[in-house]
């Protein structure tokens, strides 16, 4: 579902997986003082596989609509920090200029 295909990958990552706390995606976030108006976001989707069952190519589709975002296309899975550890800090550091 995330990309990862290369054994060693695999093996590396089995040992780090733990349970995703739900209420990270049910409770609301509460920004104060302008929130993130007025700072530079950049949004990273994954599209080889898309991560479709968590929603981010939709979240990808709205960001790009907001206007506020720059949206980066990454042909690779949810853990390109696995699967394309240069490419996804190339694309950060740019990011980050």
């Amino acid at each position: 579902m995330v990309g990862v295909t290369k054994p060693e990958d695999v093996a590396w990552l089995a040992g780090k997986l733990t349970p995703h706390p739900l209420s990270t995606c049910s409770e609301p976030v509460h920004l104060r003082n302008g929130g993130h108006q007025g700072i530079k976001k950049t949004f990273v989707v994954a599209t080889s596989p898309p991560t479709v069952m968590m929603g981010y190519p939709i979240h990808a589709e709205r960001a790009k609509v907001a206007g506020e975002w720059s949206c980066i296309e990454m042909a690779t899975g949810h853990d390109m920090m696995v699967t394309e550890p240069e490419k996804l800090a190339a694309v950060l550091l740019s990011a980050a200029a």
